[in-house]
């Protein structure tokens, strides 16, 4: 082995891992291999383990079997709702059942008295509250015995040290027993033994097993499978106790299976052994670290901690040229060389790396700036004062809009062509970020400019827009819009859709319902396109609410649509808000509903009320 070579110092910068080297793998393989020949000896008592773990696996799976298979053995019976119930009413006069002969006579009556019987488990509650009381108290006799003896046989094959089933009364805090299994050699209450009876009562203090809580607060939802492989040990008896739910076949939980294993009975087999191996092992591995931990510190620590040291004071003075000279005297001749070279090479690339992303991150920050400006003008050009005509109480008119990033392509407009006439405009321009609210800034002066010179009907005026859009749209952008003009004195009104979701009306107090009618092409895609409108009627108390398609097509983390129906059911529900009001819970709704989704598209909406016509 070489000595004092470790922090050699050397001026070859440009030494080249091309040089032949031993490798840190041969450096510790072979004093290890000696050490490897011992543990081969051990092999056997690691397998041993490997079986242990086995048992205990098989064991477990047995206890969750038990729970499993019990509670299909109650659900069975159609009528378990039914008899949970009656034994717990008609306890005292009932008559337990545990012996067979005793047993089979009652089977005998009962089947005589009730021939329509047929199986035990097929008799559903209907048919039974049709029979006479002592055929019911037959039939709840004959079940709970045949069900006791099935908990005997099934304690008798698992050998739990309980199996029960009791009826959860949370609310009370308490639990009533309702059937227990018992081996041949053990007596039940009545029979001058400790194993508990149906009726027996006793407390469910919370926290004492969290898996029951657990199962009672969600009234044992989704339980039958996952939760059987939870298993709580419970330290104050060492035993591990299982859970599952029994349900009607209405669905309802109307029992609780448990059954509680002796952890001891988990693990004894083999434990002496398992202790014994551990101790040699543990000795064996002593011996092999402290050797290995001497030829780790000669070929890696103290070659490590060199290129370490080297890299923290990169970190502080940033001297690239220093670092460089620091790592070219690791001469340890394997890996770790090589790795220094490597780092030289990386600190003289994220040397240069640095410098383009200072020039980048000025950059960033340029164009964050714009697009924080551009969404300062784009709110800017938006009507934002509410409300937005103080001197016409005749109406109410509110609007909101969220964009989906810095800028969006939504816009609402509304303004007086002059005293009597209210025109109301909302759209959506294709595409998001800065291109679509440069688009919606244009289309939205032109509709404005246009309408505000009397350029004619709403129709008139989206088609001299549209052919202005089309106008130098290199980025073939379109423009979908809703317009309406609406005569404040007579409430006629005229309006047009371009491409655009449909309105919702209210009137009066009615329901709100979705007006459809034929949509003409979107704006900015063809020239000299005709765009046809419609008149329409507002009466005092009616209510117009337009949107665009982030409001229907806002999804949740499930992927599931907002959609109209919904829109309309929140909408009929907040319908005596103000339109101040309405909007915002309409909004609210949504974000509700996406949850934390992220969404697309920008949600944008208008709401206008009508009270009285102008005078």
């Amino acid at each position: 082995m070489k000595e004092n070579n470790t922090f050699k110092d050397t001026n070859n910068d440009s030494r080249s891992f091309r040089k032949k080297r031993t490798g840190i793998i041969s450096q510790i393989i072979r004093p290890l291999l000696w050490f490897l020949i011992i543990l081969i000896f051990f092999e056997q008592a690691f397998l041993l383990a490997y079986f242990l773990n086995g048992h205990i696996r098989t064991k477990q799976m047995g206890a969750i079997s038990l729970v499993d298979y019990t509670s299909e053995i109650l659900e069975g019976y159609k009528s378990i709702g039914w008899l949970t119930d009656y034994w717990i009413e008609h306890q005292d006069d009932m008559e337990l059942i545990y012996d067979r002969a005793r047993l089979s006579e009652q089977i005998d009556k009962i089947e005589e008295m009730f021939p329509e019987l047929g199986t035990y488990k097929s008799v559903t509650p209907e048919l039974i509250t049709r029979q006479d009381p002592e055929i019911q108290r037959l039939y709840a006799e004959v079940c709970y015995g045949r069900i006791i003896q099935e908990f005997d046989s099934l304690k008798e094959c698992f050998l739990p040290r309980f199996l029960f089933a009791f009826k959860p009364y949370p609310d009370e805090g308490k639990g009533i027993f309702m059937i227990t299994g018992a081996l041949p050699d053990e007596k039940r209450m009545s029979e001058g033994g400790d194993i508990y009876e149906l009726g027996f009562e006793i407390p469910m203090e919370p926290g004492m097993y969290p898996q029951r809580d657990e199962l009672l607060s969600e009234n044992g939802n989704n339980h039958r499978i996952s939760k059987l492989w939870d298993f709580e040990f419970w330290t104050g008896d060492g035993s591990v106790h299982m859970f599952g739910p029994v349900y009607s076949p209405e669905g309802e939980m109307v029992m609780v299976i448990g059954a509680s294993y002796n952890w001891s009975e988990f693990v004894s087999s083999g434990l002496d052994m398992m202790l014994i191996l551990l101790l040699a092992s543990t000795i064996v591995l002593i011996l092999i670290l402290k050797r290995t931990g001497k030829l780790l510190r000669q070929n890696v620590v103290y070659p490590v901690s060199k290129e370490q040291a080297v890299l923290d004071s990169y970190s502080q003075d940033k001297d690239p040229e220093k670092a460089v000279r620091g790592l070219a005297e690791v001469n340890s001749d394997n890996e770790i060389e090589a790795l220094a070279v490597n780092f030289s090479s990386m600190i003289t690339e994220l040397d240069r790396y640095m410098d383009e992303i200072r020039h980048m991150t000025v950059e960033k920050e340029r164009i964050a700036a714009e697009l924080s400006m551009a969404e300062k003008i784009q709110a800017g050009m938006l009507p934002s004062e509410f409300p937005a005509f103080p001197d016409h109480d005749e109406f109410e008119l509110y609007a909101i809009m969220d964009p989906a990033k810095e800028t969006g392509g939504d816009f609402y407009d509304f303004f007086l062509i002059d005293d009597d006439h209210l025109a109301l405009v909302i759209a959506d321009v294709s595409g998001k970020g800065m291109p679509a609210a440069l688009f919606m800034m244009n289309a939205m002066t032109l509709i404005r400019t246009r309408t505000k010179m009397n350029m004619g009907d709403p129709g008139q005026i989206l088609s001299d827009v549209n052919n202005l859009l089309c106008e130098r749209n290199d980025q073939n952008m379109f423009v979908t819009v809703w317009m309406a003009v609406l005569d404040l004195k007579t409430g006629q009104g005229v309006a047009v859709n371009a491409g655009h979701e449909d309105p919702v009306i209210r009137r009066g107090d009615g329901a709100y319902e979705l007006i459809m009618y034929e949509h003409c092409m979107v704006m900015g895609a063809l020239e000299d396109m005709e765009y046809t409108d419609h008149t329409f009627e507002l009466n005092p108390g009616d209510t117009i609410y337009v949107y665009t398609d982030g409001v229907p097509e806002a999804i949740n983390e499930a992927e599931e649509f907002y959609g109209t129906d919904r829109l309309q059911k929140k909408l009929n529900e907040f319908a005596d808000l103000s339109m101040t009001d309405l909007l915002p819970a309409v909004r609210k709704d949504i974000e509700d509903f996406a949850g934390k989704a992220e969404q697309f598209d920008d949600i944008t909406m208008l709401g206008f009320k009508l009270f009285r016509y102008r005078e």
